[in-house]
């Protein structure tokens, strides 16, 4: 896999999945990137729900990092998507301050 991994400036709050999605372009094609809204509310934010997208665009530098190392990983969920949960949250030392 290419070391050259760029995301685009675009996402999505997906409320059917309690989530925000993103993507990553990587010279081979697309990989859909979630953060779960526990991911977003334990590790980046008070745990409001107006703060989930502020943690998000706040942190979106360390959680495209969070993604690169899931998709270097290759923790895929299906072919082209990758989950942030809390767990890979805490693996990284994200942990809340609450």
């Amino acid at each position: 896999m290419s070391d050259k991994i760029e995301f685009n400036s675009l996402w999505a709050y997906e409320e059917d999945r309690d989530c925000i999605s993103f993507s990553a372009q990587l010279p081979d094609g697309t990989i859909d990137c979630l953060i779960s809204s526990e991911a977003l509310q334990y590790c980046f934010n008070d745990g409001s729900n107006e703060g989930k997208v502020q943690a998000f665009e706040a942190n979106r530098l360390a959680i495209n990092e969070l993604a690169v190392g899931k998709i270097k990983a290759g923790a895929f969920e299906g072919e082209d998507l990758i989950l942030i949960v809390i767990f890979d949250c805490e693996a990284h030392g994200f942990e809340s301050e609450c």
